[in-house]
């Protein structure tokens, strides 16, 4: 995966001009070997099953603009903003970058993969040899999404409406705000708990 070709669009009102669906080519695609995500050029996550492949959806606007669930982190639709996204070189890296007058920011989202921690040897029962297999680190089942403010300053609307179970399931949402140290850092958390799943929003501002 390279940089040489960015989606890019003028404004963020490009899913208000498709019916409240983007394009699949608006896309890109995050993942960590176990399940992956789908982010719009509007900063949107609208489809990921969460943990695995196979495990029912968290977010899923994709096929339901109304109830299947998204976490979007964008400048307000009044800004006419204009966004490029791509790859970070070699990797499965995604950034989002909006541009306008005000400001440049860049929103940056992939999934931790772990480092091979060693390799261990088995017999293979069929002949002579010793068959290598991997054993991998503990995998850190977290999405995370890094937003840098690049130049000057720019407004972000962050929404989250997760929507378990394929969209069927209700949820619970409970709170907690911490400050750190010297007014620099503080974190905030949001829990959101359905009948089978629970799902945790942890936020960390760095004020310098």
């Amino acid at each position: 995966m390279g940089t040489e070709c960015p989606i890019a669009h003028p404004g963020l009102s490009r899913r208000a001009q498709t019916g409240g669906y983007l394009p699949i080519e608006d896309y890109g695609m995050i993942g960590n070997m176990r399940t992956c995500a789908l982010v719009g050029v509007d900063g949107s996550v609208d489809f990921m099953c969460w943990p695995e492949f196979d495990s029912p959806s968290i977010f899923c606007r994709l096929l339901d603009k109304d109830k299947g669930g998204y976490f979007s982190i964008s400048p307000p639709d009044s800004l006419s903003c204009t966004t490029k996204q791509q790859y970070l070189p070699s990797s499965c890296i995604l950034q989002t970058r909006y541009i306008h007058e005000d400001g440049v920011v860049d929103l940056v989202d992939f999934f931790p993969r772990p480092k091979d921690a060693h390799v261990m040897t088995k017999a293979n029962t069929q002949s002579s040899y010793r068959e290598a297999t991997k054993v991998q680190e503990e995998l850190k089942r977290w999405l995370v999404r890094r937003v840098e403010c690049i130049r000057g300053s720019l407004t972000l609307d962050i929404e989250i409406f997760p929507a378990f179970g394929y969209g069927r399931d209700p949820h619970e949402t409970s709170l907690l705000i911490e400050t750190h140290t010297a007014d620099t850092h503080q974190s905030k958390a949001a829990t959101f708990h359905s009948k089978d799943q629970k799902l945790q929003l942890d936020v960390a501002v760095d004020r310098r």
